[in-house]
């Protein structure tokens, strides 16, 4: 894979707490399963139990993605973990980093187009800012 083939495009200018707010409600999950489905060197996929298996592995790579970095150098990281932290010998990253970078940019794009109310109603927040529940149970 090219270097300057594919490469995460964070966007620019949003507040660091605004990140860490989208990574907790939209970036760590889909993240976790994209790895699961497509990477899953220790082939765990589909036994619940194992759902945080690579944990390790998805905060670093979003980390990565967060960075900027391309698709080549999150492929080599988790040809790398897989061989070295691991001790397995895995099949190539390529199409996982590939899948990676693309879900990366269509999402980090999706959030930089919402409005900030938008944002709010998607992060369960009122007016105030408060975490919550936006449509809680009538029921006792």
């Amino acid at each position: 894979m090219d270097d300057n083939e594919l490469r995460a495009r964070p966007p620019s200018g949003i507040p660091a707490e605004e990140w860490k707010r989208w990574w907790k409600h939209f970036g760590e999950i889909p993240l976790r399963h994209l790895m699961l489905l497509y990477w899953d060197p220790i082939g765990v996929y589909g036994a619940s139990e194992a759902l945080d298996e690579y944990d390790r592995y998805v905060s670093h790579v979003g980390g990565m993605l967060m960075r900027g970095e391309a698709a080549a150098a999150i492929s080599l990281y988790l040809c790398d973990a897989a061989i070295d932290l691991m001790g397995i010998a895995a099949p190539t990253s390529d199409d996982t980093a590939r899948r990676a970078v693309e879900w990366f940019n269509d999402s980090a794009s999706a959030f930089v187009g919402q409005s900030r109310v938008e944002q709010r109603l998607l992060y369960g927040e009122d007016d105030t800012g408060r975490s919550g529940d936006p449509f809680p149970s009538t029921n006792p």
